[in-house]
């Protein structure tokens, strides 16, 4: 699967400062066992994933002239990692 990215310096900082670099935001969305979800918020969606190196990140985009925008991406919180864990079995 191939996803277009459009990364802002401001969203690429944004992300940093959660820890998470560009490159996992890109994997976890593109995880084929990610779960997708509506945030409610003018357009924005969100998607849970992994990484490549099986980090769980909670990704917030928006889609824009066909690419993806991230607004945010953190780690799961314990919580949401068992929430995930059994969405996915």
């Amino acid at each position: 699967m191939s996803l277009m990215f459009d990364w802002t310096v401001q969203n690429a900082d944004h992300v940093a400062r959660h820890g998470v670099e560009t490159f996992e935001v890109e994997e976890a969305m593109m995880d084929p066992h990610r779960v997708g979800f509506d945030v409610h918020d003018r357009g924005k969606k969100g998607v849970v994933g992994r990484t490549e190196a099986g980090r769980s990140l909670f990704v917030v985009y928006v889609v824009r002239d066909g690419a993806y925008q991230v607004i945010t991406a953190r780690d799961l919180t314990p919580g949401e990692k068992r929430i995930f864990q059994k969405r996915r079995r």
